[in-house]
């Protein structure tokens, strides 16, 4: 007996899709995973091309870790 729970199809151009993303994922700049760098980079432009700079602790820590680990690598 099977017990098998039932899965919905997947298409073929969303399978391929979703390797690609998470072998994204699996590029790393320090422990930011590549994607959330390239974020990170975007929200960092904008809010300098505005000239304000949010001072939440969120933002802070985000722009830390976007400068740190580049400058690591």
């Amino acid at each position: 007996m099977s017990t098998d729970a039932p899965t919905e199809p997947v298409s073929p151009g969303s399978r391929s899709r979703r390797e690609a993303w998470w072998r994204l994922m699996e590029i790393r700049i320090g422990i930011v995973p590549l994607p959330v760098h390239v974020l990170l980079l975007g929200a960092l432009l904008y809010f300098v091309s505005f000239g304000k700079m949010p001072t939440e602790i969120n933002f802070v820590i985000g722009v830390l870790a976007f400068c740190g680990f580049t400058c690591g690598e």
